[in-house]
């Protein structure tokens, strides 16, 4: 068996115009505790001082590439893996930041099951808002043989794994293919999805990234969306439509983001569907129904209100983290430092 401290981890970090940002990022790789790693960074064509800055670290573990031209974020993690030496894939996006054991403890979970057919291992985060809110973010809790676990992907299970949190064998990759260029938003779900149908996930239940939520195009973003939800659809259709349940929920979160980006025509189609495929799926009905009869205004009132319960709850969950990890004393700090922000917001 392979040993810790015997195994080089490729780190891929890809970036484009994020200047400002990306040095919180390296700094996280460079003050790992596992130390055996080279660090990937594919800059996308940017046109800010990205370079300059990559190039001040002078760090002998840092690899900077270059793209001659923008080929989007798929692709800048695509050209990060083929130039990987190592079999162990970590991600990181340039506004992310690691915890400094985020390596170390994945590694130590690929090489204890390293004959359990595992292809990913991924953690909690913090999620920290723009008011610098820190936010417990618990990812989906799956741990080596689950039973129907491409199905689980197909229904959206996994969407809520962040590509910063996990690390991947490469030789799975070598399998099912690199990340879909043909995606803006979703590439990693997509991936996930590709990876569940042959290989075991591992959710390691600590949180072991800080991500920080940036302001992006909210236009733009709603129709990348509305067009990755449709390009899985078609992709995956024939797995899909094998069960009527998932193929009603992919309707629905077609429709809802339609919805979302004032396409009242083309979601009620979509909402249409998602009722009529499987009507007893009462969860989808219940909130197709709602937004179609009272044009989204009971169903917004009520998202609402879910993620103030749901905001609660993290709040909680990270309460505990924080007692438990570093005493009463941070503990206080942290939650006076939440409410402060939260009542001034």
């Amino acid at each position: 068996m392979k040993i810790l401290n015997e195994v080089e981890i490729s780190v891929i970090l890809p970036t484009y115009n994020r200047a400002n940002l990306i040095s919180r990022a390296i700094t996280s790789v460079i003050n790992q505790t596992y130390q055996k790693f080279q660090l990937i960074i594919v800059d996308d064509d940017s046109i800010d001082n990205t370079e300059m800055i990559i190039k001040e670290y002078n760090n002998p573990k840092i690899c900077y590439l270059k793209h001659p031209y923008n080929m989007g974020p798929a692709e800048a993690r695509n050209t990060g893996i083929k130039y990987a030496r190592s079999n162990y894939l970590a991600f990181i996006d340039s506004d992310d930041k690691w915890f400094p054991e985020k390596l170390e403890k994945q590694l130590e979970v690929f090489l204890k099951y390293s004959y359990n057919n595992l292809g990913i291992v991924y953690s909690d985060m913090i999620r920290v808002d723009k008011d610098n809110r820190e936010i417990y973010w618990r990812s989906p809790d799956f741990k080596l043989e689950v039973k129907d676990l491409y199905k689980k992907s197909l229904n959206y299970e996994v969407e809520n794994i962040g590509i910063s949190t996990a690390m991947i064998r490469k030789e799975c990759l070598e399998k099912i293919g690199y990340f879909d260029p043909n995606l803006k938003r979703l590439i990693d779900l997509e991936l996930f999805i590709r990876l569940s149908k042959y290989f075991n996930f591992y959710h390691l239940e600590i949180p072991l990234i800080y991500y920080y939520e940036t302001e992006s195009g909210v236009s733009s973003s709603i129709i990348n969306l509305i067009n990755a939800r449709k390009y899985i659809l078609n992709k995956y259709f024939e797995d899909i439509s094998t069960d009527k349940k998932i193929l009603s929920n992919h309707y629905f979160l077609i429709g809802f983001a339609l919805y979302q980006d004032n396409n009242v025509k083309e979601s009620k189609k979509y909402l249409d569907k998602s009722i009529i495929t499987y009507p007893s799926n009462l969860k989808n009905t219940f909130r197709s129904l709602l937004i179609i009869t009272t044009n989204g205004k009971l169903y917004n009132f009520l998202s609402v209100i879910k993620r103030k319960i749901i905001q609660f709850i993290s709040i909680v969950k990270y309460g505990f983290y924080i007692l438990r990890k570093k005493g009463i004393k941070v503990f206080l700090i942290k939650i006076s430092k939440f409410f402060t922000k939260n009542k001034n917001s």
